[in-house]
């Protein structure tokens, strides 16, 4: 290209009357000085350059009285003067200028014949300046008397400082001005027309660019002048004239491509005024098919603009100004953060869409992320390039107003992705709550292994939740952070709210503690198919395997709390049929065959028989241990119990005791042998009974020594009972009652020989040791319990993950609490409370709260 453009293609140029308008505009130009100069040459003749320092030298000087300064250095200085005479025949030059400028618009070669008329302008300005520089030295040494400056009558006052001197030349600078304001107006119109020359002519817009590089490469040689002399005559400089007007075409254009681009996405636009709101779908399409032509946009900009017009930023500006537009008449019609006319879907393509912005914007323009977008009433002031024409056009002001859009993003996002996590919240919540109540299909495997729908309905609805929100936002989005942050959080707090509907029969809490454990497994894939595929900031993902550590914790205590609550469904029908006779008279005199303990062990068996089946492999040892477990509580509560108070004292204590320890004997050593028979089902189960019965054994060689059947030593038996049940007082209180079954003449020796060893018991179970098992019992309390037949209640407060683990009755601490806190050991409960409460407001309520807690399936006294 030639860097000239056909005149009859242009739309600046072809627009009705636009010459004439022009014409007309240079006919209204005033020249009001009459003193016209071809060469605009103001002359300063000078001998000798030494000569004028000579001249200033001597100015300094003190002279005669009777002579001035001024005359002083006129007389020895004749020859230096400065003659302005040549400052005429301005307006002939002018005229010449502008008549040039008329003929060549709309001419072939327009650009070429405006870039020599161009710089001889910059030349007469230039040259003014000089003299202008020149007078205004002259005036600060002193010299103003040695100006000779030939003035006509119209112009009476006396130049006394360089103001003066400015304002005097202003009558001769007024010309060249006004032509270099119509000059800029004219390149103005070009540029408006930006677009059609990136089209058709680039080497025209480059050859407009460069005469307005020429006229701020002039204005920049004087700018320093222009800080020392604010009054100063100033040359032209269209720069921002040119900048305001690229920026309104620009923001036109990128209005029109929003446009032009709607037409591809809407495909019921022809049923919608241009004035209506777009559909969310549509608006946020169309605006990121906009945004991704940025970049291209910009390419074609700099092969016509230099870099430092920063062509890039004012693009970029225009790009935001059009999102922040629609986008906020989407968000302007939902009402106060309501976002009433968005669905969740809608909601989050929003909350994706401007996350993409923000990332998009702060990479092609990093200087946005160092403008502070929290300060005080910034995302509240509307950039005034958005609205107004006049606005001047900067860099930094392009900056900022990008800032500004990304500052306004971040506060519609905060929003919206609030709107959206609350409203996924109640539809998380719905789902859950529909699953967790219908009744699930159960599955029986070829092995007998019970397991129900549960564990695919609740992940394959994740699974659903999680695929939406990756498909509308970036892997590494905060939303999809904050909303699988949620989902988990949700799925915990309805896991803990929904888990005593499983405690009904063997048969659901079999298949329910496969299903827990089945579902901690999909919970870790999940896990680990985030982390693969996914790639979160830092410090996020840790928030999300927060939750789901604790839900995998969730899982699996929950797993082996519903195994193990087999237990106390296996012992329901056992306490009724036999809890109330075992160590009492039948058992002494009638059941002497052990036919009491056969029942339990039968009944165990055949509950286990089933359970074995139904259960998963790695639920059975634990759920093996929790009935150990239980069988000897359970034969240590009946036989405890028996010494509460009774109606007749003799029910309190054996009638035989020699026979009652004989039946004890096989109660016992039958139960070893029967769990023990599991050994080669379950491995090392001989060592777990070893070590539950322990407690019985050592109960029985107390019995045994108070009957007077052996002479073991009484301390070690103490001091090893203690070690068991890790109480002092609590040890102090099985005692008597071992001793009250079978001597309790001797009680009275037994208690003094208590008192003589409890230094020795605080030395085995030192207080402040104590205390912390006592406090460690309080803290595992049980929910509140209600005095119906369930067995818990569906409380709704969410409890420390590890206090659901305990099944109640399993810890002996339980047992003796509901023992010597039953409503037949009055009298002993008021001991306790001043020996194990000392006083203590805070643990007499604990104390008493777990009294409120005793379950009355459990509280078979």
């Amino acid at each position: 290209m030639n860097g000239d453009y056909n005149p009859a293609s242009s739309p600046a140029l072809t627009m009705n009357g636009d010459i004439q308008k022009s014409a007309s505009t240079l006919d209204d130009l005033s020249i009001s000085s009459a003193i016209i100069a071809k060469n605009l040459n103001v002359t300063f003749i000078q001998n000798d350059s030494d000569q004028l320092q000579e001249t200033r030298d001597r100015s300094n000087e003190v002279v005669d009285g009777s002579r001035s300064a001024d005359e002083h250095r006129i007389e020895d200085s004749p020859n230096s003067y400065y003659d302005i005479s040549n400052l005429s025949e301005i307006e002939r030059e002018v005229k010449k200028l502008k008549t040039r400028f008329l003929q060549c618009i709309g001419k072939k070669k327009e650009l070429k014949t405006i870039n020599r008329i161009v710089k001889e302008h910059i030349s007469l300005e230039a040259q003014l300046s000089e003299a202008e520089i020149s007078f205004l030295s002259l005036m600060e040494n002193g010299l103003r008397d040695e100006i000779n400056i030939k003035v006509n009558s119209d112009i009476q006052d006396p130049i006394r400082s360089g103001q003066d001197m400015s304002r005097f030349l202003s009558y001769y600078w007024s010309d060249l001005s006004k032509f270099g304001n119509y000059v800029g107006t004219h390149l103005s119109s070009l540029i408006s027309s930006v677009f059609f020359f990136m089209q058709n002519n680039p080497a025209g817009l480059i050859e407009i660019v460069e005469l307005v590089r020429l006229y701020e490469e002039s204005w920049k040689s004087f700018e320093h002048y222009y800080v020392e002399h604010p009054h100063m005559n100033k040359v032209t400089n269209i720069r921002d004239k040119m900048w305001s007007q690229l920026y309104q075409a620009m923001k036109r254009r990128a209005m029109e491509d929003f446009k032009t681009a709607r037409f591809d996405h809407d495909t019921n636009m022809k049923e919608r005024s241009p004035d209506d709101i777009l559909p969310v779908k549509v608006a946020l399409t169309t605006l990121t098919y906009t945004v991704s032509q940025m970049d291209e946009m910009i390419e074609q900009f700099k092969e016509c603009f230099p870099s430092d017009w920063h062509i890039d930023v004012l693009w970029g500006s225009c790009i935001g100004y059009v999102c922040s537009y629609q986008i906020l008449r989407q968000v302007s019609q939902s009402g106060t953060d309501k976002f009433t006319r968005f669905n969740v879907s809608e909601l989050l393509e929003l909350t994706g869409w401007l996350e993409n912005y923000q990332i998009t914007m702060v990479k092609k323009f990093p200087t946005i992320g160092q403008i502070n977008l929290d300060r005080r009433g910034f995302v509240a002031c509307r950039p005034a390039l958005f609205y107004k024409k006049e606005s001047k056009v900067t860099e930094e002001a392009a900056i900022s107003s990008l800032a500004w859009v990304t500052g306004m993003f971040k506060e519609i996002h905060s929003l919206s992705q609030n709107e959206f996590l609350n409203r996924m919240q109640d539809q998380v919540d719905r789902w859950l709550d529909h699953v967790y109540a219908n009744e699930c299909i159960r599955y029986k495997s070829n092995t007998g292994q019970l397991t129900t729908s549960l564990c695919e309905d609740i992940f394959s609805l994740v699974s659903v939740q999680i695929g939406i929100i990756r498909e509308h936002v970036n892997d590494g989005s905060e939303a999809l952070v904050q909303a699988l942050c949620m989902v988990f959080r949700q799925l915990k707090k309805k896991q803990i709210e929904s888990r005593e509907k499983f405690l009904v029969d063997v048969e659901t809490c079999s298949a329910a503690a496969n299903d827990f454990t089945r579902m901690g497994d999909l919970c870790d894939e999940v896990m680990k198919l985030l982390r693969e595929e996914c790639s979160f900031p830092e410090g996020s993902f840790a928030k999300i395997e927060n939750h789901t550590d604790q839900l995998l914790l969730l899982f699996s205590t929950d797993a082996v709390f519903v195994a193990q609550y087999n237990c106390l469904i296996i012992f329901e029908p056992i306490v009724e049929a036999i809890a109330k006779e075992l160590f009492h008279k039948e058992w002494e005199l009638v059941f002497t065959d052990n036919q009491l303990i056969l029942t339990l062990v039968r009944t165990v068996e055949d509950y286990l028989a089933d359970i074995i089946l139904y259960l998963d492999s790695s639920l059975i040892r634990k759920l093996f241990e929790v009935i150990v477990q239980y069988t000897v509580n359970f034969y240590l509560k009946c036989l405890l119990m028996k010494t509460s108070c009774q109606f007749d004292k003799k029910k309190e204590s054996f009638l035989h005791p020699d026979r009652a320890l004989l039946i004890m004997f096989h109660d016992v050593k039958i139960l070893k042998e029967f769990f023990v028979g599991y050994s080669e089902k379950i491995p090392n189960i001989t060592s777990v009974v070893a070590s539950k019965f322990s407690i019985l054994d050592i109960a029985y060689e107390n019995l045994h020594i108070a009957a007077g059947l052996s002479r073991g030593s009484k301390r070690k038996l103490i001091l090893a009972l203690l070690e068991k049940i890790g109480d002092v007082e609590y040890t102090k209180l099985v005692m008597m009652d071992l001793w009250h079954l079978v001597a309790p003449k001797k009680e009275r020796s037994l208690a003094q020989l208590l008192k003589t060893l409890e230094d020795d018991m605080n030395m085995v179970m030192p207080p402040d040791k104590a205390k912390a098992k006592e406090k460690k019992v309080s803290n595992r309390l049980n929910k509140s319990r209600n005095d119906s037949d369930k067995m818990h209640d569906t409380s709704k407060s969410i409890l420390v993950i590890e206090e659901r683990g305990q099944v109640p009755g399993i810890a002996l601490e339980d047992i003796l609490f509901e023992v010597y806190f039953s409503k037949n050991r009055k009298s002993t409960r008021k001991n306790i409370l001043k020996t194990l409460v000392k006083g203590s407001v805070s643990s007499a309520g604990k104390v008493m709260e777990r009294v409120r807690s005793l379950s009355p399936k459990n509280s078979w006294s």
